[in-house]
């Protein structure tokens, strides 16, 4: 009987920390979702009634998720425009700049879920000549 007392405690104790393991690491889940997307210059050479063929390209700048004024992550962006940021869920406003940004660059707000990648694309508007 007393050994069978001890086995039982000893499951107890193994089933309440891997529980506890479980809780602690959200199931295995990191408790971080990702923003994916790319930060584009939408100014045209020319005025887009002229230029109907024209379209965004990517460029290289710097790319920030801010909430409320507290810059979360910053991350610089080569000429690809490509970005991939890791945040703790929430709702982010993403900003963008580069050098000759006029107006600055800006997304709607993105909101990010734990385990998921939600999708941005940060635009920018660059002086005209």
């Amino acid at each position: 009987m007393k050994g069978f007392v001890i086995l039982s405690l000893t499951v107890l104790i193994v089933i309440g920390v891997w529980v506890g393991v479980l809780a602690a690491t959200n199931g295995g889940i990191p408790n971080i979702g990702t923003v994916s997307g790319q930060l584009l210059n939408e100014t045209s050479p020319f005025p887009l009634s002229v230029d109907k063929n024209f379209k965004p390209h990517p460029m290289a700048g710097t790319v920030r998720a801010v909430q409320g004024s507290r810059v979360v992550v910053r991350m610089v962006v080569g000429i690809s425009g490509n970005f991939q940021l890791q945040l703790p869920p929430g709702v982010y406003w993403l900003e963008g700049t580069f050098p000759d940004a006029a107006f600055g660059c800006r997304a709607s707000d993105v909101r990010i879920r734990a385990s998921l990648t939600t999708d941005a694309v940060v635009a920018c508007f660059a002086p005209l000549g």
